[in-house]
Parts: structure tokens; sequence; C-alpha cells
């Protein structure tokens, strides 16, 4: 019985060395360009979503590869242009081939640009301030990645926090907003611990790519806001007046609007310079495109932001897309408040493709 006993545990002692080898070989426990628990949620995605925009359902995979780009796998030396948003721009609740970045690949393709595409590299949640930390701690651990331009889809997120703009108990001014998720690791310690393994474990990856493959065929109902009560919403939406750039721009004062919110300026013009030096340091051209929601800019703190990021874009010499002067966005092309369906995309898409394409075809 005793030799039984220690014949079990030296199987079993040899089973965890075994693994640990294997481990220190093949993961990336000790290796300089691991992710550690960064952007976890942000990467390595599979998942079969079932959703209905405007009476019309959508069954597609979301995928989101290693490296947190939307699609499939990529060898990052490939990537010569990338896009990045917050959830607005990453769509995860639709098709790649109709989301915004998408659309503007699909452009490129009918019009013989063959060798342009765009990679979606937008994450859920993200501010400027998500986008600073995603190049100072995420962008230098991708190896190989040496992007030639990128295009900065900005200002929502950053005017929900401006919203809430706050000073905390330390004295120190701060944005607040259960909307906006700028960490790129998890606040709580027992999930982080868990992302830590997640990113770093090869035998964890390798059973993530079998669940992939052989066990993720089940279809998940999303329910937007809109497909819930759709008579209600619309009808509610439809009460909200949508206002452009240039009709804001006579409505507001921008007097009036800089006592109100210039306590966030600050703090949001820091953010751009920071991603401005890092662009320069690693030569990538930048392309700015504000943001707009259901209502256009008829919010004035989203209006404020976008006179910002105007001025930003003036004062730097960078090439800026006003997206907030289109014109025929209605109700139906939004989900929610901030998100818009296959068509919202589509017109947004062929609103700033003009822009994009000139940014992209010019080579200085």
């Amino acid at each position: 019985m005793k030799n039984s006993t220690k014949l079990l545990l030296y199987n079993f002692l040899f089973f965890l060395l075994l693994i640990s080898i294997t481990e220190s070989i093949l993961g990336s426990w000790f290796k300089s360009d691991s992710f550690g628990s960064t952007i976890r949620n942000g990467r390595l995605k599979d998942k079969l979503y079932e959703v209905v925009h405007n009476d019309k359902k959508y069954v597609f995979r979301y995928k989101k590869n290693y490296y947190g780009f939307r699609g499939e796998e990529i060898d990052p030396k490939n990537i010569k242009i990338f896009f990045l948003g917050g959830s607005h721009g990453n769509e995860k609740y639709t098709p790649e081939e109709l989301t915004i970045v998408g659309r503007l690949n699909s452009f490129f393709i009918n019009d013989d640009y063959n060798k342009i595409k765009i990679y979606n590299a937008s994450q859920d949640g993200f501010s400027s301030q998500g986008y600073k930390k995603f190049f100072t701690k995420f962008y230098p651990k991708i190896k190989n990645f040496n992007p030639k331009k990128m295009i900065l889809y900005i200002g929502l997120r950053d005017g929900i926090l401006c919203k809430n703009f706050v000073i905390n108990k330390e004295g120190y001014d701060q944005f607040q907003s259960k909307q906006v998720w700028d960490d790129l690791v998890e606040i709580n310690k027992t999930k982080r611990i868990k992302d830590y393994i997640k990113n770093n474990s090869f035998f964890v990856g390798k059973i993530k790519i079998i669940q992939f493959k052989y066990f993720n065929k089940e279809n998940q109902i999303i329910e937007t806001v809109a497909s819930q009560k759709r008579k209600t919403y619309v009808y509610t939406q439809n009460t909200k007046k949508y206002m452009n750039f240039l009709e804001a721009k006579k409505f507001y004062s921008e007097i009036e609007m800089e006592k109100k919110y210039s306590s966030c300026k600050q703090s949001f013009l820091n953010n751009l310079n920071e991603i401005l030096l890092f662009s320069k340091k690693n030569e990538i051209k930048i392309l700015l495109i504000n943001n707009i929601n259901y209502k256009g800019v008829n919010d004035d703190w989203l209006f404020y932001i976008n006179l910002l990021i105007a001025d930003f874009a003036k004062k730097n010499s960078l090439p800026f897309i006003n997206l907030a002067k289109i014109k025929n966005i209605s109700i139906s092309d939004f989900y929610d408040d901030n998100h818009t369906t296959p068509e919202g995309s589509d017109k947004i898409a062929k609103f700033i493709y003009p822009e994009v394409a000139n940014f992209l075809k010019t080579n200085e």
C-alpha cells in the first residue's frame, strides 16, 4: 500500500515538474514581451453572436486575435495602418465586414486599392486616457509592430468623462463614469491573477484554441436597447433633436462651455499631447476623427470635446475629419445612445472615406 502511494506521489510530482518545464519553455511567463495581465478582456475572443438590428437578424463570429485586433490572426509586421477607438469603433455587435472599418476596407477593394487595409485595434470603454495607456504599456509588447499610420476615432468617451469630471478626496482632478473603462488590467486582484495566468500559460492557451474550434457552436443572443423595446425606444429617441456641428456652433456659447467644462480641458489635452509625442517618436502619422451620438452633438459636453479636438488638430497641423458635420444620420442608425447599427456604420464610412483615402494614399 505504501509503495503504491509513493508511486502515485512520484508520478504526480513528475507530472507537475513536466508541466512546469513545459510552461517555462513554451509559456510567456519570463518573456520580455509577455502581456502580463494586460487587456485580457480585449484579446483572444471568439464568440458566436445573434443580434437583431432594425428587424434584421445577423448571426456572426465576433473575433479578437492574440494582439487585440478585430478578426483573424495576423503577423504584426504586416500591419501598416490601424484604427483605434472605443466600443463605438470596435462594434462587437456588428459583423466585422459591416463595421466602419470593414466598410472602409471594402471601399478600398472596390476602388482597386488592394494594398490598403485598416486593422481595427479598438477597445471597449476606452477614452483618450485608455489610448495613451495602450500606446505606452501595450504597444511596446507587440513584436515587429511598426505601423506607418493610425486613425484615432475619439471624443465620445472623453465627452462623457468631461460631463462627470470631479475633484477626488486627495484633491486630484479625475474623470469618473461607469461607461468608461480605461484600465488595461483588472482592478480586482483575483481577476488580475486569473488574467495573468490566461495570458501567459501555454496549456491554458492551447485549451482555449480547442474550446474555440470544437466547443463554441452555440449562438449567444444579444438584446440591444433598440431590439428589446423597439417601439418605445424609437418614440423616446425621436423626441430628441439631432444637431450637427454647424447648428451646435450657432446654438451654444463657447464662452459658457469653457466656463462649464474648463476643469477637464487640460487633462484631455495632456492625453492628446502624449499620444502625439508617441506618434512622432515612432514615426506614425495620425488622422483624427471626432465622434457623435444619436443626437449628433446636441449635448454640449460632446460638442465642447469636438471643439477641443478640432483646435488641437489645427494647432498641430494634423489631418482631421469632422464627423459632426454629417447630416444623413437618423434614429434607426443607432441601437442605443452611442452605438451605430450596420446602416449607421455604413453612412459614417461613406462620409469619412474620401478623406481617409486621401490620408492613406499619400506618402508624406
